[in-house]
């Protein structure tokens, strides 16, 4: 018998950029959203886009997963990839909700059984 948590003050904060902008990076974003959702996480996205990286020989970029309308995603454009994710980490964290007393910041590519 599985043991039942309250997890209304958890956090997770998950981070999504991707330059080359991989398909597959987003179906396992939504499909990792879709498993928090279920298992009653309050989950954190935030987005970075890189608009100069075409300059590199990189994909157009545009935010693919979060909505600048959910208060449960955060929009970053940044100029440079470099540090990105623990800077992405450290804004969401800023701006979850006041009653988490809890954080975890999992990868969005992580699956669960």
């Amino acid at each position: 018998m599985s043991e039942q948590h309250d997890l209304s003050q958890l956090g997770v904060i998950t981070v999504v950029f991707n330059p080359v902008r991989y398909e597959i990076r987003y179906k396992l974003y939504f499909e990792f959203k879709e498993h928090m959702a279920r298992s009653g996480i309050n989950l954190t996205t935030v987005e970075c886009i890189f608009p100069k990286a075409t300059k590199f020989g990189l994909p157009e970029q545009k935010f693919e997963v979060t909505r600048s309308d959910n208060p449960h995603d955060i929009q970053i454009i940044a100029p440079s990839v470099m540090w990105i994710k623990e800077n992405l980490i450290n804004i969401a964290a800023q701006r979850l909700p006041k009653h988490v007393r809890y954080i975890a910041w999992i990868d969005a590519d992580v699956k669960f059984e």
